[in-house]
């Protein structure tokens, strides 16, 4: 599993179903190309400079007159949807959807990493559910600024939830995400 960079996106029409023909740029592992059905979620021209996630060691497949050599991984949704990002879908019930959040901030920590990026543009809301996006900038919480890091991500989020009726206090959820073993909700 590579990360490349969309370089080329042309249509497909010999294909069965919908789909665009890419070209990504792996870096060290050349440009490949693939079959992607995509066309309901993007179009040409916003796929160009995209990063992606590619899987390189399958066998290259035939698809119609187009040699795919990479698979191109999708994200949660259905459908042929993918789920929208927190910023674009308000939640339900947003001071549940919230606590789930937090729970998940913690987890997170309790694994030993921060996020260090959350916000609205990379948690999805997947049926009511939040769900994470996005972990490039994930970090150890060996790193000397993950302290600094998880009082953004709080900061981010609660900013957020505040604008949509959910108030919380950042500092008891930073203490409640460090502290082990207190299953009682933050806020």
């Amino acid at each position: 599993i590579r990360s490349g960079r969309i370089i080329e996106v042309e249509d497909f029409p010999e294909a069965k179903k919908p789909s665009y023909k890419l070209w990504a740029d792996f870096g060290e592992f050349g440009v490949k190309k693939s079959s992607a059905q995509i066309t309901k979620l993007y179009r040409k021209e916003d796929l160009i400079g995209k990063q992606i996630i590619g899987v390189l060691n399958f066998k290259p497949k035939q698809i119609a007159n187009f040699t795919s050599e990479f698979l191109t991984t999708g994200f949660i949704g259905e459908d042929g949807d993918i789920a929208p990002k927190l910023k674009d879908k308000k939640p339900k019930k947003s001071r549940i959807f919230f606590n789930e959040i937090l729970s998940n901030i913690k987890k997170l920590y309790e694994a030993g990493y921060v996020h260090a990026d959350l916000s609205g543009f990379n948690i999805l809301n997947y049926n009511e559910r939040p769900v994470f996006i996005d972990f490039s900038q994930a970090t150890p919480l060996e790193n000397p600024r993950s302290n600094e890091f998880l009082e953004r991500d709080i900061h981010n989020i609660c900013s957020f939830f505040n604008k949509h009726g959910v108030s919380a206090d950042e500092k008891k959820i930073l203490e409640w995400i460090k502290s082990v073993n207190k299953p009682s909700k933050p806020s």
